[in-house]
């Protein structure tokens, strides 16, 4: 729908691909949820600019390093510059 509306390119407010820290910023999604609209994005052709964000009160090195190892297998668009 976007995409037939010359939509190319969103901004849709991602910032951690961490369910966890995601709750801690109170986001209402889940990283699955992040990461379908970055694929389904993706696949359609719409270009998704979003930021990741570090230093959220309450998060754990851990987060990290779970989101590390999954998503350089599951997450097949482009990262965010740091």
């Amino acid at each position: 729908m976007l995409a037939r509306a010359w939509v190319d390119r969103i901004q849709p407010g991602i910032e951690s691909l961490s369910t966890r820290i995601l709750g801690l910023m109170n986001k209402g999604c889940t990283s699955i949820q992040s990461v379908h609209l970055l694929r389904e994005a993706l696949a359609r052709g719409i270009d998704v600019v979003w930021n990741f964000l570090i230093g959220v009160p309450g998060e754990k090195l851990a987060d990290y390093l779970t989101f590390r190892g999954w998503s350089k297998r599951y997450l097949a668009c482009r990262r965010p510059r740091l």
